[in-house]
């Protein structure tokens, strides 16, 4: 529920009365080209990730916005789609937030890429804050570079300018503030992501790119392209890459293991990193994968059993899909045991 305080079941319970009253005001933003003020509030709640609680950088941000204005954004985030798909706007390339790719897709195409080749390397070049700091008049120009028309532009552009959030913990709420950046999990802000990336990508199965990260197959002969810098495409738009998540993961026995430098930085080696939550080694094995997902499916069980307290199939099974399977289930057609060891110590 955003700041209009609008549930959205009160909108299901009212749909017959309530869908005209809404067309009529989605046709209007529409014509006019400019969007309510209230669509563009939004009320800010930190999910703690990992670290110390203390330190806001360890909390991803939860932004809350109307949801009449969510509805608008389907709307227009089917047709731009349906426009991007026609177009071949998006490469194969770019898995994230893209019609028909999943997590599965893209760590099938990973794996794929890295048995055809010898003595590959693995360089993952973590984005910065992702689609935090986009700019808004360069990305309005990409769409119609695009070929997007008029009314979807000047829509966006209108919807992009006088954003206000607030946060809100434990029922407290601090005071209203602009800012420049949206979220890009929702509504017309995944394909405004996809299509933010789109120069980053390559005429190149070796690519691989997700919401934020990009993931360069190579041979360690080659190295990384020349076009690339710290901050994106040389001649493309300013996009930085984090630093602290850009690592390289070098395959195979008889690899030499050489360093890369992204501009004037080197980026550092690592035994393992993790690929769209799947853990993946310098060999390619999937046992320490195997612990991972066991560990986390067993922290959820424990922590189930010692928060319920009754044992009844109809109380304990729901919970169990819920918050357990899905660790030990996901991806698995890709990481699945390899040894025995690993299905019976671990995951039985």
């Amino acid at each position: 529920m955003g700041p209009d305080e609008m549930h959205p079941r009160v909108l299901r319970e009212l749909a017959d009365e309530g869908a005209k009253l809404l067309s009529i005001v989605f046709d209007k933003s529409w014509q006019s080209g400019e969007v309510p003020i209230d669509w563009k509030r939004g009320n800010i709640t930190p999910i703690f990730k990992k670290g110390k609680k203390e330190d806001p950088v360890n909390s991803g941000l939860v932004s809350l916005t109307s949801v009449p204005g969510k509805i608008m954004e389907q709307i227009l985030l089917e047709t731009m789609l349906k426009h991007m798909e026609n177009k071949e706007v998006i490469g194969d390339s770019q898995h994230g937030f893209t019609k028909g790719k999943l997590c599965l897709t893209n760590l099938v195409a990973f794996c794929d890429g890295v048995t055809v080749l010898i003595g590959i390397d693995i360089i993952y070049l973590g984005l910065c804050k992702a689609f935090d700091t986009v700019p808004h008049n360069i990305l309005v120009s990409k769409l119609e570079r695009h070929g997007f028309d008029g009314w979807t532009t000047r829509w966006i552009r209108n919807w992009l300018g006088g954003r206000t959030h607030k946060f809100v913990v434990n029922g407290s709420m601090s005071k209203s503030r602009s800012v420049t950046w949206c979220s890009s999990g929702a509504g017309i802000g995944t394909s405004l992501s996809a299509t933010w990336t789109v120069e980053l990508s390559a005429p190149s199965a070796s690519l691989l790119m997700t919401p934020s990260c990009v993931v360069w197959l190579t041979h360690w002969r080659e190295g990384i392209p020349s076009r690339w810098t710290p901050t994106g495409l040389r001649g493309g738009p300013v996009r930085t890459f984090n630093k602290a998540k850009c690592k390289v993961l070098h395959m195979d026995w008889v690899n030499p293991k050489h360093k890369y430098r992204l501009g004037g930085e080197w980026i550092e080696s690592s035994p393992e990193e993790k690929h769209l939550g799947v853990l993946v080694d310098e060999k390619l094995n999937m046992t320490w994968q195997c612990a991972l997902a066991a560990q986390k499916a067993n922290c959820n069980l424990c922590c189930t059993k010692r928060r319920v307290i009754g044992r009844l199939r109809e109380v304990i099974f729901p919970l169990y899909s819920a918050l357990v399977r899905p660790h030990l289930e996901y991806c698995i057609q890709l990481w699945g045991p390899q040894y025995k060891k690993d299905l019976l110590d671990l995951l039985e």
